[in-house]
């Protein structure tokens, strides 16, 4: 289950993480054959480097016990990739991403953000930041799940105008582990070695 629940995002800044892909390689003597399983990347992220005082530490420990270890997910900053620009310094504007096309009688459209060769759904867009234009023009009439990523526009578009959108999001990610090793080093001190998450897709 996805909690309403936004990872620090003081802590998110300090971490260490990146894609993580999954490829199988069967080797023949020297030679070998690659399959890929996962065509789409999966962020992997180690919190534990972001953690700077007792009070995020405390925090980080009791968000593990709200979600029972690896049970339940949350909305992660990714400060590598939060916004629909292209570059995380641009401004967000309406037509940012190309996210479908109307059919005069579809309302209902998925917040995506496309990269090089592949879309990437958008789940947890940050309130207060999606903007959406129809055919060349912003609107204001749509409402949007905050859980889903999916905008419902108040009318539907006409035949083949194109509906964009920009906005920031967030990515769910989940505890990778069940164990949390803290060691307190003093009265107002404290450290955990290993603080994995990893990106869930629910």
């Amino acid at each position: 289950m996805l909690l309403d629940i936004i990872f620090p995002e003081g802590v998110s800044r300090g971490t260490s993480s990146g894609p993580e892909f999954k490829t199988s390689i069967v080797q023949f003597g020297k030679r070998e054959s690659r399959n890929i399983e996962w065509n789409k990347e999966r962020l992997r992220v180690n919190v534990a480097y972001g953690i700077r005082t007792i009070e995020e530490l405390r925090y980080v420990v009791e968000l593990f016990r709200r979600c029972r270890g690896r049970a339940h997910s949350f909305k992660y900053k990714d400060w590598l990739d939060y916004k629909s620009t292209e570059t995380m310094s641009g401004p967000i504007t309406a037509g940012d991403q190309l996210i479908g096309y109307g059919d005069g009688e579809k309302t209902k459209f998925q917040l995506i953000k496309l990269y090089e060769d592949y879309a990437r759904d958008i789940r947890c867009p940050k309130p207060g930041t999606v903007k959406v234009m129809v055919n060349g023009e912003e609107v204001n009439n749509f409402l949007i799940n905050y859980n889903t990523g999916e905008i419902e526009l108040d009318t539907p578009p006409g035949l083949d105008h194109t509906v964009r959108a920009g906005y920031e999001f967030y990515v769910p990610m989940r505890f990778d582990t069940d164990t949390l090793d803290v060691s307190i080093d003093g009265f107002e001190n404290g450290s955990i070695a290993d603080i994995p998450l990893i990106e869930v897709y629910e």
